[in-house]
């Protein structure tokens, strides 16, 4: 009797065993990766006035989806650093215009730095890419570049056309009161 319980207890667990998980590792140790293998603008990336610029890597099966983790790792790391910078310009053109912390003109400002963020991020470019084979999954190094210059003129550009389209609504409706009152004033 205990022989086959101890019979049934071995098949159960090279059962259980066997059920086990035995895909590929997409996070894989990073002690596997050989540091001959990492590019040196991963380990320094490079600085440029006017210029954002974000490394990362990523790892799976299939390389072009490495490369569009890695990529959105790159953008999302950009984003969280110009959202910094946004923070900062708006508190300083608070203070030195003196604007308080509600003000429209602050919040105005504010949610057209956001738009641009958000528009302008699709606008990085990819600068570098390296890709190896490891353990069986490609690993593709990133770096990307965005340029800030670039981003603050059309942020210029977009505040402009928003204060133009601003004034011509105003102008239309002060056009429908001014017709309104001449209506009123002419069917008496």
């Amino acid at each position: 009797m205990n022989k086959i319980m101890i019979l049934s207890l071995a098949l159960f667990s090279m059962f259980v065993q066997s059920c086990g998980n035995s895909g590929k590792d997409l996070a894989p140790d990073s002690r596997t990766v050989s540091m001959n293998d990492i590019p040196d603008w991963v380990l320094n990336t490079p600085k440029k006035d006017g210029t954002m610029y974000a490394s990362s890597s990523a790892t799976s099966q299939d390389m072009e989806i490495a490369t569009q983790k890695a990529e959105f790792d790159c953008a999302d790391k950009i984003a969280g650093r110009m959202e910094s910078k946004m923070s900062s310009v708006t508190s300083r053109v608070r203070e030195e215009i003196g604007f308080g912390d509600d003000s429209e003109m602050t919040d105005h400002f504010r949610k057209v730095q956001e738009r641009m963020v958000k528009k302008q991020l699709k606008g990085y470019e990819v600068d570098k890419k390296h890709i190896v084979r490891e353990n069986g999954l490609f690993r593709v190094y990133v770096l990307v570049s965005f340029d800030v210059a670039k981003a603050a003129e059309l942020l210029m550009r977009e505040m402009e056309a928003d204060r133009l389209f601003q004034e011509r609504e105003q102008h239309q409706d002060d056009m429908a009161n001014m017709r309104k009152l001449l209506r009123e004033e002419y069917d008496d």
